[in-house]
C-alpha cells in the first residue's frame, strides 16, 4: 500500500507499509542541493556538514553521537538534494526526526565552528583531486544538459570554501530548510495515519515554512551535440563516452524497463568488444552502459576507460556494434538470459525496505508509484520484439553526443561528422 500526503504547512509525505520486519526506512530530503550553491560553489555541501558541529544545547560530539546511534544512518548531497536517511528501529522513530529537526533548526553555526569545518571540508576536497572518474560524471552531465551546476563540483573549490561564512549558512539554510520544500519518504511497519501524526508531532510541526516556490527538478532537453566534446587532463586513462539519444512523448515504465534490459545486454557483450581493442600494446580499462528516460526523451550511453590511442578504435567497434543492432536486433539468446538475469534480480528486490523507500522517491519524477513488483510484472511481460523495436528506435539515425576526458588532442578523436558518417553508412 503505498501513499502520498501533502501537509498544509507544504511538506510532501510518500509512505509504503513494510511487512516484513520492525525496522522503519526513512529519508527526508530537501530540494536544494549544489544546484542551489548561487555564487559559491560548494555551499550546500558546507551547510550539510554543518548541522553536525552542534547545537545551543549540545557538542559537536554529542550531536554527531546522537545522529548516529540510530543503527544504520547518513546524509548526503548531491546536485538536486540534501538528504538526510537512516534504517531503523521503528520504536526509535519520534527521536530521529526530533533529532534531524534539532540539527537544522538549532545549529549554531558560530564563526569558529565554520572555520574549523572548512578544514575537514577542505581536506575532502583535496582527497577527491584524484578521483578522475567522479570528474568524468561531472564533465559528462554538464554536456548532456548544458546546465551551469553541474560543471561545479558539489563539494567546491578550496578558494570557493574558503570564502563561505557563518551568515552565508544561516541565509542558505534559512531559505531552504523549511516544510514547503522537504519531501519524507518512509518505508515502515506503522500504520499511514500513525507516521502521518508522528512526522506532524515530533517534525512538520516545529519546521519554519516561508514563501519558496518549487524548483524545476531538472531540465529535460538534450540539445544535438555539434561536436565532441573533449575536456583535456593531464591523466593516464582517457574517459569515452557515446550518447545515442531520442525523443519522445510520454513517460513509459515499459520503455525504461526496456532501456534497462539494452544496457544490461551491452554490458554482457563488453568484454568480448573490448578483446578487440587490445591492439597496439593499447588498453581499454572497463566498458558499460547507462540509460536515462523520461517524459521527453531517452538516452543510452556507452561509457569506456581507455588508453588514448585506442579512442578512434574504440569508437569504431562501439558504432559497428550498434549499427548491427539497429539493423538485426539482439538475439533470442542474447534477451532469453538477460531476462532470466531480470527477472531474478526483481524477485529478490521486492519488498525490501531499503528498496520501498527508493521507489517511493522516484514518485517525485514520475508522478505515480513504480514498485518493484510493478517492475517485475512489466519484466514478465516483455518479449524480443518489444525488445528491438525500442533498441532500433534509439539506434536508428540518432542523436548522437560524444565526450572525452583526458590528456588527448582534437586528432585523438574524430570529429563529429565523422562519427555521424560511419553511423549512417
Amino acid at each position: 500500500m503505498e501513499k502520498v500526503y501533502k501537509f498544509n504547512s507544504g511538506l510532501i509525505l510518500y509512505y509504503t507499509n513494510n511487512k516484513i520486519n520492525n525496522a522503519t526506512s526513512i529519508e527526508i530530503s530537501f530540494d536544494c542541493g549544489s544546484r542551489c550553491d548561487g555564487d559559491i560553489p560548494g555551499l550546500s555541501h558546507f551547510c550539510e556538514h554543518m548541522f553536525f558541529t552542534g547545537t545551543d544545547k549540545m557538542s559537536k560530539l554529542e550531536v554527531s553521537k546522537r545522529y548516529f546511534d540510530f543503527i544504520k544512518v547518513n546524509a548526503y548531497t548531491s546536485t538536486d538534494d540534501i538528504v538526510f536517511t537512516g534504517n531503523i528501529m521503528t520504536s526509535k522513530l519520534p527521536q530521529y526526526l526530533d533529532a534531524v529537526y534539532d540539527m537544522i533548526c538549532n545549529s549554531e553555526f558560530s564563526s569558529k565552528a565554520v572555520e574549523d569545518e572548512k578544514k575537514i571540508v577542505i581536506q575532502e576536497i583535496v582527497q577527491s583531486k584524484d578521483n578522475y572518474a567522479r570528474k568524468a560524471e561531472e564533465l559528462l552531465q554538464t554536456d548532456l544538459y548544458k546546465l551551469d551546476y553541474y560543471a561545479k563540483s558539489v563539494l567546491g573549490s578550496i578558494e570557493s570554501v574558503s570564502k563561505i561564512t557563518n551568515k552565508d549558512v544561516k541565509k542558505y539554510v534559512k531559505k531552504y530548510f523549511v516544510n514547503n520544500n522537504c519531501y519524507i519518504s518512509i518505508c515502515s511497519p506503522l500504520s499511514f495515519n500513525k507516521v502521518k501524526s508522528v512526522i506532524k508531532n515530533f517534525f512538520e510541526q516545529k519546521m519554519p515554512v516561508n514563501n519558496l516556490k518549487p524548483l524545476p527538478y531538472r531540465e529535460e532537453k538534450l540539445l544535438e551535440g555539434t561536436e565532441v566534446n573533449i575536456h583535456k587532463a593531464d591523466i593516464e586513462k582517457s574517459f569515452l563516452a557515446i550518447v545515442f539519444k531520442s525523443m519522445h512523448d510520454g513517460l513509459d515504465v515499459k520503455r525504461k524497463v526496456a532501456l534497462n534490459i539494452i544496457c544490461n545486454i551491452i554490458e554482457d557483450i563488453s568484454d568480448g568488444l573490448t578483446k578487440e581493442l587490445r591492439i597496439d600494446n593499447g588498453l581499454i580499462y572497463s566498458m558499460g552502459a547507462s540509460y536515462m528516460v523520461s517524459k521527453l526523451n531517452s538516452f543510452i550511453c556507452v561509457r569506456t576507460e581507455i588508453s588514448q590511442e585506442n579512442i578512434k578504435p574504440c569508437i569504431d567497434v562501439i558504432i559497428d556494434y550498434i549499427k548491427k543492432v539497429a539493423i538485426e536486433g539482439f538475439s533470442k539468446e542474447q534477451f532469453n538470459k538477460e531476462l532470466e538475469i531480470e527477472n531474478y534480480y526483481w524477485q529478490t528486490k521486492i519488498d525490501s525496505p531499503n528498496r520501498m523507500r527508493e521507489n517511493l522517491m522516484s514518485y517525485r519524477f514520475y508522478q505515480k508509484f513504480i514498485t518493484d513488483k510493478t517492475i517485475h510484472n512489466i519484466v514478465k511481460d516483455i518479449d524480443l520484439e518489444y525488445i528491438n523495436e525500442v533498441a532500433k528506435e534509439l539506434f536508428t539515425n540518432p542523436m548522437v553526443q560524444v565526450f572525452v576526458y583526458g590528456n588527448i588532442d582534437k586528432k585523438d578523436v574524430y570529429t563529429l561528422s565523422q562519427i555521424q558518417k560511419k553511423i549512417k553508412k
